[in-house]
């Protein structure tokens, strides 16, 4: 029985060594598809299975920056864990100053990328500049408080940047174009509507139909 106990004391200490050996950097992209598989898992079926094994998948991604704040994965794993979750503004502000000057790394955006569902815009959200992300994420939380005033400010201011500061991303996603052209819809702006629209004519031209349709 003691024989026993020993071997089990000494296979986890053994473990945990070469988990502490691991590159973090391969620790955190094992991680990051290890969560997607769950979250698309869950998208697919919701069932008992899949919910615990996508909080699993994370907690372990949670936890990343903590255990290797060091690594150049350490403010994706913080922003994912942000995004995914409902922060105070106070919260952004820790996180904008903590990572004062940033973006996510090419692997994080390109494994994003294959997220489906509720989780999908995740992977536009995080390929814009860090300074930018609490302005698109205000502007989403106005629109589906149907506060559609405060919810043209963001977007417009967020647009507005882009443009202005970071045009290679102009057409990354139309996202938050047709989510503005849906709020000049609801607040009955025509003029505000048809320029948004010719924007996204020309950026994102598989979007003309939708576009025309919705609001004719």
């Amino acid at each position: 029985m003691r024989t026993r106990w020993f071997l089990l004391i000494f296979a986890l200490i053994f473990n945990n060594c070469l988990a502490q050996d691991e590159d973090p950097n391969v620790v955190f992209e094992k991680r990051l598809l290890q969560w997607i598989e769950a979250a698309n898992a869950v998208e697919d079926n919701q069932n008992q299975t899949n919910i615990a094994q996508l909080d699993d998948a994370f907690r372990d991604l949670r936890t990343f920056a903590r255990q290797y704040p060091d690594s150049k994965y350490a403010d994706d794993a913080d922003l994912i864990r942000y995004k995914s979750t409902e922060v105070s503004s106070d919260k952004w502000d820790e996180f904008l100053t903590k990572y004062s000057s940033g973006k996510s790394e090419d692997f994080t955006k390109e494994q994003l990328g294959k997220l489906k569902g509720n989780l999908v815009s995740l992977a536009y959200e995080c390929s814009v500049p860090y300074e930018l992300i609490p302005i698109y994420t205000q502007g989403q939380v106005c629109w589906l408080s149907e506060n559609f005033v405060e919810a043209e400010k963001r977007f417009s201011e967020f647009l507005q940047k882009i443009e202005l500061h970071y045009p290679e991303l102009k057409n990354l996603s139309p996202d938050p174009y047709i989510k503005l052209l849906m709020v000049y819809k609801q607040l009955n702006k025509r003029k505000e509507y048809d320029k948004i629209k010719e924007k996204v004519f020309i950026l994102f031209p598989a979007k003309r139909e939708f576009a025309e349709n919705l609001w004719p």
